[in-house]
């Protein structure tokens, strides 16, 4: 896109408009008032002051010319002065054709010179809507991503899953835990005090808990307290220390691969079973390739159609976001984050996201997509548990109505993503693939 232009001139019959255009939506407008302009906003001052002012011996709205100016002058003057910076804020931004973002988006509004002969001189600076382009599908270069086929292993782990909804678990006290085992944990971080435990069932099998859980549970027994070290996984991030205690353990028969365990996994023959299984990891895979796609149009949205957003908007989100986040990882005396560098990263993320949303916004408009509840409650649960930090658009203390605009609009942006996806490539978008069967608490995303 080409550079925005810095400054502009605009005008009519009775004003003139010298504007100028800051970083984050700011727009400085010199105004000239014509003196034919100015003199017929006094003569309308003075009408108004007429039908309310009140004098002994005189008609409400009857008083005469000398006389209210002698008994009014300032009020008349003040009328003036108030309603010639009204209408002309009004004209400069009818011809600037950039509204105030909001109702506080106006900084300053004075008048530089007020003279009946000769005119006004205005000067006005405010927050305006973002000049947002208008986006043309045919621009966006999209490449295909295929579905990767689910893998035997994938297949295995998927049916594993399904035997343990359905497992025979008896609880044992007189042994440790081994693998296989499902076992119920109290994880919580001691030098936090504050912070809330975490309760949760897992299965201490390879690849359906963290590595280092499955490690350091092996050889617990009921009742033991351990200290473990949660590894990070960025670079950016420390390690977390936790402290586990093991407070129940079951050990777990496994259905027998017959199909009276297909029936009560919903099939009606192991054969018919695996398709089920097959056909779920398909969608899987399918909803994780349009997501690949996603990114490849938001990343050139933002190449493409980068715009200047409000800044108050930015710095508001951003503080909004980086704050909690960042009073609760400082409480460790080992953080390694910095903290310009951290809440850079939430900026960078709070313009991407606004980017998209004003860029797609008209496009959602004009197809109408409906949304679910089911909709809204999977984007809330995605936001809770998957997205990063820095990315996620909740925050504490938000209102309801609060939470659901947010998820709308990340609705919003995904029904039109997919739009230009299927613009571009004809694909359409799958449907919600199901999860594999877990615990609820048995990812490493779960833990504090």
């Amino acid at each position: 896109m080409g550079e925005q232009k810095k400054e502009d001139h605009f005008s009519n019959e009775s004003v003139e408009v010298e504007c100028r255009y800051r970083p984050g939506c700011v727009i400085e407008a010199d105004v000239t008032i014509s003196p034919e302009a100015t003199k017929a906003n006094f003569e309308n001052a003075i009408k108004e002051t007429r039908k309310q002012a009140s004098l002994p011996g005189f008609r409400k709205g009857k008083i005469p010319r000398e006389t209210l100016f002698k008994h009014f002058k300032s009020q008349i003057e003040a009328q003036a002065k108030e309603t010639l910076i009204s209408l002309g804020f009004k004209e400069a931004v009818t011809l600037i054709g950039r509204h105030p973002f909001s109702k506080q988006s106006v900084s300053k509004s004075t008048i530089k010179k007020y003279d009946l002969e000769n005119g006004a001189d205005l000067y006005f600076e405010y927050e305006a809507v973002p000049k947002v382009p208008e986006v043309d599908p045919e621009t966006l270069s999209i490449e295909m991503v295929e579905p990767v086929p689910p893998s035997e292993e994938e297949i295995s782990e998927y049916y594993k899953r399904l035997q343990l909804m359905f497992a025979k678990k008896t609880e044992i006290s007189d042994r440790a835990a081994k693998e296989g085992d499902s076992v119920s944990l109290i994880i919580m971080r001691p030098e936090d005090p504050d912070a809330q435990e975490q309760k949760g069932q897992f299965y201490l099998i390879d690849k359906m808990v963290p590595e280092w859980l499955l490690n350091g549970v092996i050889g617990m027994e009921t009742g033991s307290i351990k200290e473990m070290e949660i590894p990070s996984t960025d670079d950016t991030q420390p390690s977390v220390q936790v402290q586990v205690t093991l407070s129940k353990l079951e050990e777990c028969a496994l259905p027998e691969d017959d199909d009276e365990f297909a029936k009560k996994a919903g099939a009606e023959t192991i054969a018919q079973l695996r398709e089920k299984i097959i056909h779920n990891l398909e969608d899987k895979a399918r909803a994780a390739a349009q997501e690949r796609m996603r990114r490849q149009v938001k990343k050139e949205l933002i190449r493409l159609y980068a715009f200047d957003l409000p800044q108050s908007l930015v710095e508001r989100e951003t503080q909004a976001r980086f704050l909690p986040y960042w009073e609760s990882a400082s409480k460790d005396p080992n953080c390694p984050l910095d903290k310009e560098t951290t809440r850079k990263s939430f900026l960078d993320s709070v313009k991407r996201q606004f980017t998209c949303f004003f860029l797609l916004q008209p496009v959602f408009s004009k197809l109408n997509i409906p949304h679910s509840q089911q909709e809204l409650m999977e984007e809330l649960n995605h936001q809770l548990n998957d997205v990063p930090a820095t990315q996620c658009v909740l925050y504490p203390n938000l209102e309801e109505k609060e939470v659901v605009d947010r998820l709308l609009a990340n609705i919003i942006v995904r029904h039109c993503v997919d739009h230009y996806i299927e613009l571009r490539l004809g694909i359409k978008a799958p449907g919600k693939a199901l999860e594999a069967p877990e615990e609820k608490a048995s990812e490493g995303r779960h833990l504090p």
